[in-house]
């Protein structure tokens, strides 16, 4: 500790600043005149922005977990899109078909729903895993 004058407005002894005519620190009640000896305030009178706050305390699995999580819930939402677009596919290729077949100069369509059908699982699937893996390492299990 070292004694030393205090700094015009600043208090030596909690370093809070204060109006030039005050007499006393308007945060510790130290006497602003004269040479006082640096002494920390405890932590509940520590004037606001005289210490930074300690950075939240993140666990080293979060940012991890959550980046699975978001990636598996968007890759069961995207299978779920194929299988309505496998759907429509089909439906639309079934329609098709049953009008050609009145006409004899049509020729029938292969229905292409399978893939669709087959990337939705495989997709969803993923998904489901990347979702499971997630939640286990967020949750640090």
């Amino acid at each position: 500790m070292q004694p030393g004058p205090p700094a015009p407005g600043m208090c030596a002894r909690c370093g809070g600043p204060n109006p030039p005519q005050s007499s006393f620190c308007q945060f510790c009640g130290a006497p602003l005149t004269g040479p006082v000896l640096f002494v920390p305030p405890p932590p509940s009178q520590v004037p606001p922005g005289y210490f930074s706050p300690a950075p939240p305390n993140r666990d080293e699995h979060e940012g991890p977990g959550l980046v699975l999580l978001v990636i598996g819930i968007l890759l069961i939402v995207v299978g779920l899109v194929l299988f309505a677009v496998a759907a429509v596919v089909h439906d639309g290729v079934q329609s098709f078909n049953n009008a050609c077949s009145q006409n004899p100069t049509c020729t029938p369509q292969s229905d292409p729903s399978g893939a669709f059908t087959a990337a939705g699982v495989g997709i969803l699937v993923l998904g489901i895993i990347l979702t499971i893996a997630g939640a286990v390492v967020y949750r640090g299990s």
